[in-house]
């Protein structure tokens, strides 16, 4: 449930870094910020997690380069930005969670070669 609560605040956090750099930004290209919360996601609390981060961050990004009285997108540079965004924050999702786990098993490793030297 932590982890839930912790994407969750990350994609409201870049979202109100984002927002108001609209202005001096106005395509998507300050949505790379949320490729970092995917991957602080990933890194603690696994692949699952850091997918649905993507997929929120991807609709929160949506949602700030949508007309008011819809959602209708603004321009096809936008969608096609947008979903890069979503595909690179699945695979950045992928590849810490492979790193997390490597990590993991490093640990253990270096936990069980310890005891097996204790135990000699």
């Amino acid at each position: 449930m932590a982890g839930v609560a912790f994407a969750a605040v990350v994609v409201c956090v870049v979202t109100l870094l984002v927002y108001p750099l609209q202005g001096l930004d106005p395509g998507v290209s300050s949505g790379v910020l949320y490729v970092l919360g995917v991957l602080l996601v990933s890194v603690r609390w696994g692949l699952r997690l850091g997918l649905v981060t993507s997929v929120a961050s991807a609709a929160a990004l949506f949602y700030l380069h949508t007309s008011p009285a819809g959602f209708h997108s603004k321009s096809a540079s936008d969608l096609v930005a947008i979903g890069t965004l979503l595909l690179t924050s699945v695979v950045a999702a992928v590849i810490a969670d492979r790193a997390r786990l490597r990590a993991e098993d490093a640990e253990e490793r270096v936990r069980l070669e310890a005891e097996l030297r204790r135990r000699e």
